[in-house]
């Protein structure tokens, strides 16, 4: 371990027996108290196959927990301190060894495993007093096991899980560790990384020039108002088929780029086209192990760190690969300098970013005595991010996971989002040459639906005329309110009363089927019951609006065919208009409270004459429309 005499915070921790956090560790730790229940961990599954001496592997996991310290870590926070220590333990774990339940079809062990994944990341380690490290060692046949291993994302990053993999390949493999070089303690690397961020000014200055607050703030897609609070972190897995991610390696390697900007580039162009923000900025996950010596270390080194980027929609894909490239590189050699406090502008968004992304290069399969293994999946949550696309990738073979806050989003809009990724990049990958407003993001499900079924709109009508369905509803509820005008209400059993009667006196005037009667009537409950009455004729009605011109309504009338006008008050005319039969409501109130109540038989079916309304001229002569 270092001398630790430095600093007030080093001096503090060394007085109660510990070590100060690393700038990390810090970080994870202010996520952790404003957000107990979430799952800051990290953890691994490896899969063995071939004879397995499981005392053998418990032997080695011992063996790699007493070498490393920061897997016997824990972190109590002594009287009066804001933030705890750590403190290395003894070499403990936790272990466990089940076997599968048996008789478990594979789709049902494929579910089984998966729930054992999700149920693992649940459980809480103890991080003030230890143990840390939990293995779980399951058996699923006599030659096929499955090893979880567990920690608090205080103890390790992805790099470290991916090391800590190999370290128990090669505990197991060997009898004893005797002559091994001792590794590099994190307690050392956290007072150095300390130092580093206290000396490093001009590093630092770098990150406070950046002006990103605004873009790092978009709207997640389909993110719903009034989101509730908390982060409930899930995980969807990505539809990549093998050959998408063949033709992906290859289209990288065309554009001299790694494929994980290039599957950046992709992300960043997707979020862009679903926030409609130009200027975006996401947190991209940095290994911190850019010194010499440190990839071997275990311990979260890992930080995620804000890269900006403009999405011109007219700009190639392949000219956004080239660009996430560059601003990768720059920020590769700025990362240890990093820190929330530093960016201007961010305020409240030290909570964390809107949308994320991260790349692992999984090991190949490894033997180990009679023993070989391969790391099958990793995780390692260490910073908060509603929307997190997280890659793997070994020899080859990628694996996508979307971690979603199902706090900020619905499972389905997930889903939905991964599967517009993978048509992008197919897209990006056939034609990287395409501006980014027109690479494809509708997979041929959501396009059908939009293109086909949201306009399926055809519906059967019903066979009996509207004013039929009114008399059904008259029926049911006949005091119940029908029509509300200024102070007047009409109860359905009103409206019906009336529309029959003034029915009964246009059939006498000669209205039937096809026979249009004119409306001459302002915004009134009447306008509604002459309307319903006209129907209840046979008849179909041609609506004219008062305040039109007489030259208008002449025409009208005219071109119409109208035999009946009815009207209330004065009519819009110089003179009223010969060869009609004119109905005044207000004069023939007493002679239609004489005629019956009951609707009349008018032998009309749906598919006669309605109402015909005529156009508004503006491009020429008013046209009739003719509706049934």
């Amino acid at each position: 371990m270092s001398d630790m005499t430095q600093g007030g915070g080093i001096i503090e921790a060394a007085a109660n027996g510990g070590f100060p956090l690393s700038p990390q560790q810090r970080r994870l730790w202010a996520l952790h108290q404003a957000d107990p229940a979430a799952p800051w961990r990290a953890q691994m599954m490896v899969r063995l196959n071939g004879d397995l001496d499981a005392a053998r592997l418990r032997a080695a996991i011992g063996g790699v927990v007493a070498r490393y310290e920061v897997l016997r870590t824990s972190f109590p926070c002594p009287p009066g301190m804001k933030e705890p220590i750590q403190v290395v333990g003894g070499p403990d774990f936790l272990w466990e060894h089940t076997s599968a339940p048996s008789g478990l079809s594979a789709a049902e062990r494929e579910a089984w495993i998966e729930s054992l994944w999700h149920g693992g990341a649940a459980v809480p380690p103890d991080l003030e007093r230890g143990p840390v490290l939990a293995a779980s060692l399951v058996t699923l046949e006599p030659s096929l096991h499955l090893l979880s291993l567990r920690l608090p994302a205080l103890c390790a990053d992805a790099a470290s899980l991916v090391r800590l993999a190999s370290e128990v390949a090669e505990a197991y493999a060997s009898v004893s560790d005797a002559g091994a070089e001792e590794p590099l303690q994190y307690a050392d690397l956290a007072s150095w990384q300390n130092e580093l961020l206290d000396s490093g000014e001009e590093g630092r200055a770098y990150w406070r020039r950046l002006e990103i607050g605004p873009s790092l703030a978009f709207a997640l897609p389909f993110q719903a108002a009034g989101s509730r609070t908390g982060h409930a972190p899930r995980l969807a897995a990505l539809p990549l088929s093998a050959d998408l991610a063949g033709a992906l390696a290859q289209r990288a390697e065309v554009l001299g780029a790694p494929l994980p900007s290039l599957l950046l580039a992709g992300w960043l162009a997707l979020l862009s086209r679903l926030s409609g923000e130009r200027e975006i900025a996401v947190g991209v996950a940095f290994d911190g192990r850019s010194y010499d010596g440190l990839a071997e270390a275990l311990g979260p080194l890992a930080r995620y760190l804000p890269l900006p980027m403009a999405c011109d929609p007219d700009q190639a894909f392949s000219r956004l690969v080239a660009e996430v490239q560059r601003q990768v590189g720059e920020l590769y050699e700025r990362q240890e300098f990093f820190c929330w406090e530093d960016l201007p502008g961010v305020g409240s968004l030290a909570a964390g970013y809107t949308a994320a992304f991260d790349f692992t290069e999984l090991p190949p399969r490894r033997d180990a005595a009679d023993l070989g293994l391969t790391l099958e999946r990793l995780s390692a949550g260490h910073e908060r991010a509603g929307l997190r696309l997280s890659w793997t990738c070994r020899e080859g073979a990628l694996r996508g996971e979307l971690h979603y806050d199902e706090a900020a989003l619905e499972r389905a809009d997930a889903l939905r989002i991964g599967s517009q990724l993978a048509t992008l990049l197919a897209g990006a990958a056939a034609a990287p040459e395409t501006p980014l407003a027109r690479l494809p993001v509708l997979t041929p499900d959501e396009r059908r639906w939009l293109l086909f079924d949201l306009n399926d709109t055809a519906r059967l009508l019903p066979e009996d005329p509207v004013y039929r369905l009114f008399e059904v509803w008259a029926d049911r509820t006949p005091e119940a309110t029908a029509l509300v005008f200024e102070e007047e209400r009409l109860t359905f059993a009103e409206v019906e009363e009336r529309s029959n009667q003034l029915a009964h006196h246009l059939r006498v005037l000669g209205v039937k089927s096809e026979v249009s009667v004119a409306l001459l009537l302002p915004r009134s409950h009447q306008m509604v019951v002459a309307i319903l009455a006209v129907l209840k004729a046979g008849g179909c009605y041609v609506p004219l609006d008062p305040g039109y011109p007489a030259e208008r309504l002449r025409m009208m009338l005219d071109d119409s065919g109208v035999r009946v006008l009815v009207a209330r008050g004065g009519l819009a005319f110089a003179a009223e208009p010969g060869g009609l039969a004119i109905v005044h409501l207000d004069e023939a109130a007493t002679a239609l409270a004489a005629e019956p109540v009951a609707s009349p038989r008018n032998g009309a079916t749906a598919e006669n004459l309605a109402y015909i309304v005529y156009t508004s001229g503006s491009t020429g002569r008013p046209k009739g429309v003719m509706v049934a």
